[in-house]
C-alpha cells in the first residue's frame, strides 16, 4: 500500500477499494507504517495477524496487541477470508 511513486493509491481510489488487508515482515516497522498510511488515506485497515512476522517476537506482540488496534482491525487470515 505504500504509494511512494507507484500509483497504487490512485488505482485503489479509482476502483473504490475500501479495505486494505495487510501482511508482511517487520510488523513493528513496515506493516505499522503501511497501516498508518492506509488509515490516513481513508481505508479500513485490517492487519492479518497470522501473516505478520518480526525478528523480535516482543516487538511484534506489542505492535499487534497495543498499537495496531488503535488504527485498524487485527484479525486472522481465516477471519478475513470468511468475511469476503
Amino acid at each position: 500500500m505504500s504509494d511512494i511513486h507507484t500509483g497504487l493509491l490512485t488505482w485503489l481510489r479509482h476502483y473504490r477499494v475500501p479495505t486494505a488487508a495487510l501482511r508482511g515482515v517487520w510488523t513493528h516497522m513496515v506493516v505499522d507504517s503501511t497501516a498508518r498510511y492506509g488509515d490516513d488515506s481513508g481505508f479500513m485497515v485490517k492487519v492479518l495477524e497470522d501473516c505478520c512476522a518480526s525478528p523480535d517476537p516482543e516487538l511484534r506482540r506489542i505492535e499487534v496487541e497495543k498499537t495496531r488496534p488503535l488504527l485498524g482491525q487485527v484479525i486472522s487470515s481465516g477471519e478475513f477470508v470468511a468475511s469476503l
